[in-house]
């Protein structure tokens, strides 16, 4: 998984390709956690180009969450393919980062 970083204004935007699986979630975590160190910022993950999220990617986008809900910050999740969204919907992760 490759991931750049784009500032626009407030926002971070970590856009992300390839697979979000056990191999690339610890980047995607230490991406994120990181992000959150910089005082109030709006997180936004763009998912135009990921392929496959795993159980272990469901997991990252938890802990963003919860991290962000906890320093009072937002975490957002955009650009989501019909697959994706399908992994999030029987997950319920689709209520979880708010996509519904």
């Amino acid at each position: 998984m490759n991931i750049t970083r784009e500032l626009q204004g407030d926002t971070l935007v970590l856009k992300l390709s390839g697979r979000l699986d056990t191999t690339t979630s610890t980047s995607l975590q230490s991406e994120i956690l990181a992000s959150f160190t910089g005082g109030k910022i709006h997180l936004e993950l763009d998912f135009a180009d990921i392929v496959y999220v795993s159980s272990a990617g469901l997991r990252v986008l938890l802990i963003g969450k919860k991290t962000a809900m906890s320093k009072g910050l937002t975490f957002s999740v955009s650009n989501v393919s019909d697959d994706v969204f399908d992994v999030f919907k029987m997950t319920g992760f689709d209520s979880v980062l708010g996509l519904n």
